[in-house]
């Protein structure tokens, strides 16, 4: 179960980030604010050179949207590499995760993953149901939005034992059950250490 108050309810993406927006959501979460999702997002960029800074210092000099680019510059990124080294979006943050690239592996373990599959069925629907009612367990459900495009979002069960997800698109917590009305496609359990 999950303190609603103290997820991330300020961010909202520009650009098309929602599977590294929902996980640096859910470790922030988890690491008790003391590693941000802006912080997370920073850290991504150092690591893999996704948008030059040199770049964003011109798109800022003449007044355009820094954080869209910032932003779209990571989605970039993230799909390349992840096609280049056939991953599904959550087997590249398992690959972040348990490699402690981000330095967010201190925060809380994967309990688990399924990845590549048509739709998860009805018996691991309920499962993952079932694992995020646990204390201090989310997950991040991806599902197609479009014929070409995924989406994710952060799933979670709160103190009074209600569903609830988060989606990076809004600034806001939606208190509804995200699993069962979405096409699950794969799906990554975290719980805090």
């Amino acid at each position: 179960m999950i303190d609603l108050k103290f997820i991330n309810k300020s961010f909202a993406q520009k650009g098309k980030v929602c599977v590294l927006a929902s996980y640096s959501i859910i470790m922030e979460y988890f690491s008790n604010k003391k590693l941000p999702l802006e912080e997370i997002f920073k850290k991504y960029n150092e690591t893999y050179n996704a948008v030059n800074p040199i770049t964003l210092a011109g798109i800022a000099k003449k007044g355009g949207n820094v954080r869209y680019y910032f932003e779209n510059g990571i989605y970039s990124h993230f799909n390349s590499y992840a096609k280049n080294k056939k991953m599904q979006g959550s087997e590249f943050i398992e690959h972040i995760h348990n490699g402690d690239i981000l330095k967010t592996k201190s925060y809380s373990a994967i309990v688990d993953i399924i990845t590549d599959t048509k739709y998860i069925g009805d018996n691991q629907r309920n499962n993952l149901s079932k694992k995020v009612e646990s204390i201090d367990t989310m997950a991040m459900i991806l599902y197609p939005s479009s014929e070409n495009e995924v989406h994710c979002i952060g799933i979670g069960t709160d103190l009074k034992n209600s569903p609830f997800y988060r989606d990076p698109e809004k600034a806001s917590i939606v208190l509804k059950d995200g699993l069962h009305d979405k096409e699950v496609t794969e799906y990554i359990v975290f719980k805090k250490i």
